[in-house]
């Protein structure tokens, strides 16, 4: 009898430490799954929270063709199939004219309609106006702007983000110095728009930042007579 108690209880303990090493085996692994789910989610916050992938919304059919900018739509297309250091620039005073030319270029990718050397890549516009009235201080501006150009540079070229008055990301009034240094390290593709005066002070006139931009001029041209002649297109 005893020794069947001890066998029992034997029996027991085994068990025992079974069940208490398939817990804690679970245990981990859901902890390593929810620690791996909070960096995922960190990491794609700032990205999915101010930006707008405007080559997806051509693949679903939400930017209109508008055949106004055709020049510097193809342009564009080429500086960024060319792949170099050098990153186009739309210059123009009116921000709906650099978002009409960009939107356009989107839509020729999402349609299959760019060169070979864009395929398989998007167009990721910066919220930059939503970004900088949704922080609370410059600090926590930079931080989010960081954590999206760290996002883009995982991409390996595939994500070229689009920055409306890019000079507040180059040059003297850069609010960080990340953003600049992955286009100059060759990590980051991007599109930048600006105005004529600030793309002369900050970029042009500056030997250590103009070599890595080409600026895509659109002059004497507004969006209302843009519109005027595709309409009668």
């Amino acid at each position: 009898k005893t020794s069947t108690l001890k066998k029992g209880m034997m029996q027991q303990i085994a068990s025992l430490a079974i069940v208490v090493s398939i817990l804690f085996t679970n245990a981990f692994a859901v902890g390593a799954v929810r620690n791996d789910t909070i960096n995922v989610v960190a990491s794609t916050t700032a990205m999915a929270k101010y930006t707008t992938d405007l080559t997806q919304l051509g693949r679903e059919g939400r930017l209109r063709e508008n055949l106004s900018y055709e020049n510097e739509t193809i342009q564009l297309l080429k500086v960024l199939a060319e792949g170099g250091l050098r990153q186009p620039v739309v210059v123009n005073e009116d921000i709906e004219i650099q978002n009409t030319i960009v939107e356009q270029a989107a839509l020729r990718m999402a349609k299959g309609a760019a060169p070979q050397g864009l395929a398989g890549r998007s167009i990721v516009k910066v919220d930059t106006a939503n970004l900088f009235s949704n922080t609370r201080s410059l600090a926590e501006a930079v931080q989010i702007i960081d954590s999206i150009v760290n996002e883009a540079v995982a991409s390996k070229g595939r994500i070229i983000l689009f920055v409306d008055e890019m000079t507040n990301f180059v040059g003297s009034n850069a609010a960080t110095a990340n953003f600049f240094n992955a286009i100059a390290e060759g990590k980051l593709a991007i599109i930048g728009g600006s105005n004529a005066t600030a793309y002369e002070d900050e970029i042009s006139a500056k030997p250590e930042v103009a070599g890595y931009f080409e600026g895509i001029l659109v002059a004497g041209r507004t969006n209302a007579s843009a519109n005027d002649e595709n309409r009668q297109e």
